[in-house]
């Protein structure tokens, strides 16, 4: 009956409106019951009205550049079940009509991209919107992977099939290859901190899942204490990014995205060389309309071995004590629709102890270090085809540290505790332009951080709140082609008490499969609470008259491609930069030979070229990188900054047959200064890797093995001097899960 009152408004006693006597519809002569029968089988026959005069769903939305943000046309779009297909036009956008309500995955792929997945609702009479960041990816094949994807920004992408064929254990052993950066780590199992084109690793903004990993103390990100199969993906953006990301990014971001997808279940084994021993257990279901995911780790190792002390720091055999590890983790996540968006929430701990065992030359057989961190992060985004957007995030997290030595080789004893309490939030919109101005776009950040450390002075300030304005445009004549991108950042340091400004222009021309990208930028990084409040000792103390790093005026050109050659998928990319460092923070020795550390200019320019090829199973890659960091001071010495190397090389080959698959990859160091002066200068070494695997299916189940070998041929010689490399090391991994 619900029916025959909706439709009251346009007929009368079954009739259409305006033909007057009921005959003129050939309903005469029916009797009263007749016409209640007609009346009944037409409400059984007609749908109800929540879709008599509704349409069926639609899904709409627009696809971009994770990196650059600009759309991307050529996307292919499955919606499943059904096999719904579409793909973007050239503005990025989407639009699929006629599907029945209920849940869909839809997955987005296109070359040169990893493929992404959604989680929608689509409902009657209603336009399901979603906005959706595509990263682009290395060639990958089962077992064997590029080391890394060129990305036509500058930001070079290892996707979670990457990382996973690496045999990285932690987020720093992935990045090894990645041009332009060199992981510092002292011992096998220890901290490990990053430097970007020959910058201090205080100069890097890393990110977990958009939470800063930066030590409040050292300015420093530990990525030993991520690991690496907890990721997704690892983003690597060099250059001076304050514009797009804040304080901290003079040098560059890495972006380190927790895995947001997951085999049902998995577990993973594994055990090697130095008492290594680690298990890892996770998985993913649907749940509440969208997906959840979590897993656990634990991983250790004794990290003893023997080795011989350089000559030049007086010979002799010695066994390396105090070497250990263990670290835990566990993270989960859930994805999903939220109202007309997609909402995102993870969380995560991790804790770790381990020995901290000095140099070769100097132990330190008590020196400790033992970590905890809980964080959580929150997001949501929505959007729809015309170029209107809205993102909100936030995070929170809480970090203890404490570093010990009841008898350290130098200075006096220490037990020094650090907590971290740190929240923000951001929030960001984008909207269409007019005329040439394609897309308008801005945002405001908070960050809050309050640091209590043993290690400071009572001069250090407990508290620092940041606040950062942005505001950014996308300039071009016609979609598709070329464009100018701008963004403009001022950004209030509490902790300095002063506002800094920095900027980012950029010119983008598509050329068919080639993409030239011309860029200037600015940026900054503040002195740390280390540097400037630290507890004085002998022969060092700090310095809190320090300035900000600064990266006034940075150039890059980079050209990148990606096409077929003689029937191998190819991509590569090159790229130039120049950008001086005025004031960049380095530990010298006065008159009196006490150091601390001082601000001081250093000329900074280089490339990066790369190349890689799949064809047939076989996969090959390689890389160069020139970094000059040099002190800018009078004279022709041309001192590299110390131990940054001034050449880099990588080169990896992979081939799969069947359930088979190899990979083999060498990294060149090359010959740096452990000293600000031309004097007792390291040898370049070669580093190299392989591993063999085999899948194995077994019924419901599939299952790999693999043996890894890390410095194949036995080489020890290390970044930093007198801090030993055990050489040539084991591990066997087993993995096993559903089989699809």
């Amino acid at each position: 009956m619900r029916v025959f009152w909706f439709y009251r408004p346009t007929t009368r006693g079954g009739c259409p409106r305006g033909t007057g006597a009921v005959g003129a519809c050939g309903c005469e002569g029916l009797t009263l019951h007749g016409r209640v029968f007609l009346a009944v089988l037409g409400a059984l026959a007609l749908p109800g009205p929540a879709t008599a005069i509704q349409w069926p769903g639609e899904l709409s939305g627009r696809v971009v550049d994770s990196l650059t943000r600009t759309t991307l046309g050529a996307v292919e779009v499955l919606v499943e079940p059904g096999s719904w297909r579409t793909s973007t036009d050239a503005s990025g956008s989407l639009l699929l009509r006629g599907l029945e309500p209920g849940s869909y995955r839809v997955s987005f792929s296109r070359l040169g991209y990893g493929r992404s997945y959604r989680d929608v609702e689509v409902r009657n009479g209603n336009v399901t919107r979603v906005t959706v960041e595509l990263t682009p990816v290395a060639f990958e094949l089962v077992g064997i992977t590029a080391t890394a994807a060129v990305a036509a920004s500058g930001g070079v992408v290892l996707s979670r099939a990457a990382i996973v064929a690496s045999g990285a254990r932690t987020a720093g052993d992935a990045l090894r290859a990645v041009p332009g950066v060199v992981i510092q780590e002292q011992t096998r199992g220890g901290p490990q901190s990053v430097s970007v084109r020959g910058s201090n690793p205080d100069a890097v903004l890393v990110l977990l899942d958009g939470i800063p990993l930066n030590d409040p103390i050292t300015g420093e990100a530990d990525l030993s204490s991520v690991s690496a199969r907890s990721l997704m993906s690892a983003t690597v953006l060099p250059g001076a990014l304050s514009a797009r990301f804040g304080p901290r990014a003079a040098a560059g971001v890495i972006l380190l995205e927790s895995s947001a997808d997951s085999d049902p279940w998995y577990l993973s084994a594994w055990a090697g060389s130095l008492g290594q021993l680690g298990l890892d257990v996770g998985g993913g279901r649907a749940l509440w309309h969208g997906r959840w995911v979590g897993r656990v780790e634990g991983w250790g190792l004794d990290g003893g071995f023997g080795f011989t002390i350089p000559a030049e720091a007086g010979g002799g055999e010695i066994y390396r004590r105090n070497a250990d590890l263990m670290s835990w983790s566990a993270s989960t996540g859930w994805s999903g629709p939220l109202g007309q968006g997609e909402l995102s929430a993870t969380g995560g701990i991790e804790t770790l102890e381990r020995g901290l065992p000095g140099r070769s030359f100097a132990p330190s057989p008590d020196a400790r270090q033992d970590l905890g961190r809980i964080r959580t992060s929150i997001g949501w985004n929505v959007g729809d085809s015309g170029g209107r957007s809205l993102s909100a995030r936030g995070f929170a997290t809480r970090q203890t540290t404490r570093f010990q030595d009841s008898d350290p080789p130098f200075g006096l004893a220490y037990n020094d505790r650090t907590v971290l309490g740190a929240f923000g939030a951001s929030v960001d919109g984008e909207i269409p332009g007019i005329g040439v101005l394609r897309a308008l776009s801005g945002g405001v950040d908070v960050d809050v951080q309050s640091v209590e450390s043993d290690a400071l002075t009572s001069g250090a300030p407990p508290r620092r709140t940041d606040l950062g304005l942005r505001a950014s445009g996308t300039w071009s004549p016609t979609a598709g082609a070329w464009s100018v991108s701008t963004s403009i950042r001022g950004h209030w340091v509490g902790r300095t008490d002063r506002w800094y400004a920095s900027h980012e222009f950029a010119l983008n021309v598509p050329f068919g499969r080639l993409y030239v990208r011309v860029a200037h930028r600015s940026a900054f990084s503040p002195p740390t609470l280390g540097d400037q409040f630290f507890r004085e000792g002998v022969g060092v103390e700090p310095n809190p008259d320090l300035q900000a790093e600064r990266v006034p005026s940075e150039m890059a050109a980079r050209l990148s491609w990606a096409g077929q050659v003689f029937g191998a998928d190819v991509q590569g990319s090159a790229e130039a930069y120049r950008g001086d460092i005025k004031g960049m923070i380095v530990w010298l020795p006065d008159f009196r030979f006490v150091w601390s550390p001082r601000n001081t200019s250093v000329r900074r320019s280089g490339g990066e070229a790369r190349l890689e090829a799949l064809f047939a199973g076989f996969a090959v890659g390689g890389s160069f990188t020139l970094n000059r960091t040099t002190y800018d001071r009078p004279g022709s010495d041309d001192v590299q900054v110390a131990y940054r190397p001034r050449h880099g090389v990588t080169v990896s080959a992979g081939w799969q047959r069947g359930a088979w698959s190899f990979r083999l990859a060498s990294r060149w160091t090359g010959a740096r200064f452990p000293v600000p002066a031309p004097l007792n200068e390291l040898d370049g070494f070669w580093a190299t890797e392989f591993d063999v695997g085999r899948r194995w299916l077994l019924g419901a189940w599939s299952a790999e093995s693999r043996l890894r070998i890390e410095r194949l041929f036995n080489v020890t010689e290390t970044l930093i001097f007198a801090y030993p490399n055990p050489g040539r090391t084991l591990r066997v991994e087993f993995r096993v899960g559903p089989s699809f």
